[in-house]
């Protein structure tokens, strides 16, 4: 999985878009320079893998009763 922060390039498809919430680019930017990282630790330790298969389960089971 990528580690660190999102390149340059991943970025500049989001210049000038603020999703209507008025943050700056920089601000998301930044945000997403310090968040990836930890997001990505937990979700390939053992309790993000395990939270990861609780929902999975929990998703399938809901889409089991739809059916």
């Amino acid at each position: 999985m990528f580690r660190g922060c999102y390149t340059q390039q991943s970025f500049d498809i989001f210049r000038g878009y603020d999703c209507g919430m008025g943050i700056p680019y920089h601000e998301v930017k930044a945000l997403a320079c310090v968040l990836l990282p930890e997001i990505q630790t937990f979700v390939e330790g053992e309790d993000g893998q395990r939270e990861y298969a609780e929902w999975k389960a929990k998703q399938q089971a809901e889409q089991e009763n739809k059916a």
